[in-house]
């Protein structure tokens, strides 16, 4: 899911799963017998992937650093450590961001 829109005073969840996407799905939220009426929430919400996606080995050392140092909370420590990774992967942004612009940074 993308957009997420709820109203308030219903009982209605509004959702969309891409930004371009010109109508809205709906999920009412309330009563059992409303939720009946609705179809299975797995038809609906849909993963997008069926497993983790690997990040490079540079960024699975930096997220690990960041756990050594507190900088991560303790209880997420596990998804960083089993995070996949792969040596082809190179993790670039698409474009810098405008502080390293800004900065005179030298960007990748």
């Amino acid at each position: 899911m993308k957009v997420i829109h709820f109203c308030k005073g219903q009982d209605t969840m509004h959702f969309k799963y891409g930004f371009d996407d010109s109508e809205y799905h709906q999920l009412c939220l309330s009563s059992s017998s409303a939720r009946r009426r609705q179809p299975d929430l797995a038809q609906i919400i849909r993963p997008r992937y069926t497993e983790k996606l690997p990040v490079s080995e540079a960024k699975k050392r930096d997220l690990l650093s960041l756990c050594r140092s507190g900088e991560i909370p303790e209880d997420h420590h596990p998804f960083y450590e089993n995070l996949p990774t792969a040596i082809s992967k190179v993790d670039r942004l698409e474009e810098p961001d405008v502080e390293d612009v800004d900065s005179g940074e030298e960007t990748d």
